[in-house]
């Protein structure tokens, strides 16, 4: 049974993808003006956005059913990179772009901080977390 941490992370990092997502499809065609100058064409964006999530999913897959600490830590590495850019959120008007971006950005560290928590700790590293009160009830 996976423990509440994890599934508080499910929650909240599988939200931010959704948000993610959602700004994405807003900023499309900004993307693709800002692709023009490149060899970039719409379709190669769309595979490469298609790509980029399912990885971000997989990633997900990994982390809460599989209990992957490398998966976790690779995540850990993404987020601590994308950190580095938050700043240039408060550069400017701030939009709703930028207000996205950055309900993306503290959904996601939100739930890479229950990645730590003792329970999730502990599950991470193969211990059973089962509480005695939910085995009680179980064989009731």
């Amino acid at each position: 049974m996976r423990p509440e941490s994890i599934k508080k992370f499910d929650i909240l990092y599988l939200a931010s993808i959704l948000v993610g997502l959602i700004g994405t499809i807003m900023n499309f065609s900004s993307i693709e003006v800002q692709a023009a100058g490149t060899m970039l064409t719409p379709t190669t964006l769309v595979v490469i956005t298609v790509i980029t999530y399912a990885l971000t999913l997989l990633l997900w897959y990994f982390i809460s059913r599989r209990a992957s600490n490398i998966a976790k830590w690779i995540l850990v590495v993404l987020t601590l990179i994308g950190l580095i850019g938050l700043p240039s959120i408060f550069v400017g008007e701030f939009n709703l772009n930028k207000f996205i971006g950055l309900a993306s950005t503290i959904l996601s560290v939100a739930g890479v901080y229950f990645l730590f928590k003792p329970d999730a700790r502990a599950w991470f590293a193969g211990e059973t977390v089962d509480d005695p009160e939910t085995l009680d009830r179980t064989f009731d």
